[in-house]
């Protein structure tokens, strides 16, 4: 019996020395705290809280919180940041770096509530579609950038600085347990200009916003984690004035801004719906034409087999930008020169030079998506009212015709963004008006059309 005894203590104390073992490697610090600002503090998986300051480390599965008055910079082992603001609480429930091989890092944030801005590092940038930030009720992925994001459990919001960002809803086709962008996202991309992104609690789609001019002044720049008190006493000591400080300036997404005047896209008088559209022709063969100015980037190494159009990032060169895009690819579009040459007025007709188009049932990616054909295509635009027309037909073996007619506006990037009914377009155009990209997407019961094509013009 002590023999049995004996045997169950030193097997106990194994087991226990096997778990320590396990949890220390799992608490290998994947960052550093690199400000303090009020009353923070981290609980890790285990349950355990404990006071954050300066220099502290974090780990995978810590949960960081903020209080009122509290803000909190964090730098990770990939050179990525996070700014939290009060009243936040962010889990990290995946940091995986790999230097030698960048692409196969993983990382998965969870917002359950609060303000945070990010900034992607290494990881992120050579691998976006291992990249997540999820809210209660939406899934953010990157396309690699400096974005914001605020949320509760009935409302996600969030905007970008550089770069890109694609919001789903967390519902049957998009889990909170993936990576990257899901298939039912909405892009927003700096370029597309003074916009952001809203999820609500129930929603199947995130919805395009008008932002206030305030918003993208509200954010501390991450170069203050250089410049943060050394010592806890000196954090104690600053808290007063950097509390009123953020108090002025550390509200994110503000309450005016998240009761901002919508960007009604599906309104006739946004739209301009009165203009002649032009009637659909049959698509014709792809005309000689000149070098083009875009590139189609995947996010992700995976290829549609049909698609002869987008490239790996590798493709995108140093004089390029990303414009607009959805869950599947990017448009980059090339700089040129800094002075407008597109056409101030006239009415001009565009050829369809390369598409590539698929539709997605719930459930699918669009790499695994069938392929589609776009049976007609036209595209007008009328640079006086800085508006672009659209007339598409689409289908698939086993879906007949449809028809996608809509309008958007151009801002004074040459970026242009329209609805109708659900169905959407965006793109950009080059800047001397003879070229345009274009993202397309058309909502049916049982599935999505959605397509990328390149234009020149007639």
């Amino acid at each position: 019996m002590i023999a049995k005894q004996i045997t169950l203590f030193l097997l106990a104390i194994v087991l226990n020395l096997s778990l320590n073992a396990a949890y220390a490697v799992e608490q290998t610090s994947v960052g550093t705290v690199t400000l303090v600002i009020g009353q923070t503090q981290a609980i890790n998986k285990m349950g355990e809280p404990r006071i954050l300051k300066r220099a502290d480390a974090i780990f995978v599965g810590d949960t960081i919180e903020t209080n009122k008055s509290a803000h909190l910079h964090i730098k990770f082992i990939d050179d990525g940041r996070i700014s939290i603001r009060p009243e936040s609480r962010l889990h990290i429930e995946a940091y995986q770096y790999d230097q030698v091989s960048p692409e196969n890092s993983a990382i998965r944030f969870f917002l359950e509530q609060g303000i945070l801005r990010s900034i992607s590092g290494k990881a992120t940038e050579a691998a976006h579609d291992r990249y997540r930030m999820n809210t209660p009720v939406a899934a953010l992925g990157v396309l690699g950038t400096d974005y914001v994001v605020r949320t509760s459990n009935k409302q996600t919001l969030a905007a970008v600085y550089s770069g890109g960002i694609a919001l789903s809803p967390i519902n049957y086709g998009c889990t909170n347990s993936g990576f990257g962008v899901c298939s039912s996202a909405t892009v927003l991309t700096a370029e597309m200009g003074n916009l952001y992104l809203e999820v609500n609690l129930g929603e199947n789609k995130s919805k395009l916003k008008s932002q206030s001019d305030t918003m993208n002044d509200s954010l501390i720049d991450t170069k203050e984690a250089d410049t943060s008190p050394t010592t806890e006493t000196e954090t104690t000591k600053n808290q007063p004035e950097s509390s009123s400080e953020s108090s002025k300036t550390d509200t994110g997404l503000t309450e005016s801004s998240s009761s901002a005047t919508e960007t009604d896209l599906a309104s006739n008088a946004k739209l301009g719906t009165g203009t002649n559209v032009p009637e659909p022709e049959p698509v014709k063969p792809p005309v000689p034409a000149e070098p083009s100015v875009f590139t189609w980037a995947r996010w992700s190494q995976t290829q549609h087999p049909d698609d002869t159009v987008s490239q790996s990032q590798r493709a995108v060169t140093a004089d390029q930008k990303v414009t607009v895009g959805n869950q599947y690819v990017g448009l980059f579009r090339n700089t040129g020169s800094i002075a407008d040459q597109r056409p101030q007025t006239g009415i001009f007709n565009f050829n369809l030079h390369q598409s590539h188009v698929v539709f997605i049932r719930p459930g699918e990616t669009w790499q695994n998506a069938e392929t589609a054909m776009l049976n007609k295509a036209a595209l007008q635009i009328d640079f006086g009212k800085k508006q672009v027309t659209t007339n598409l037909e689409m289908s698939t073996p086993t879906i007949s015709a449809t028809q996608l007619n809509t309008t958007g506006s151009i801002n004074d990037k040459g970026i242009f963004i329209g609805s109708n009914n659900n169905e959407t377009i965006s793109g950009a155009i080059s800047s001397t008006g003879s070229q345009v990209g274009m993202v397309f997407e058309k909502p049916l019961a049982n599935g999505t059309f959605n397509g990328i094509s390149e234009w020149q013009k007639q």
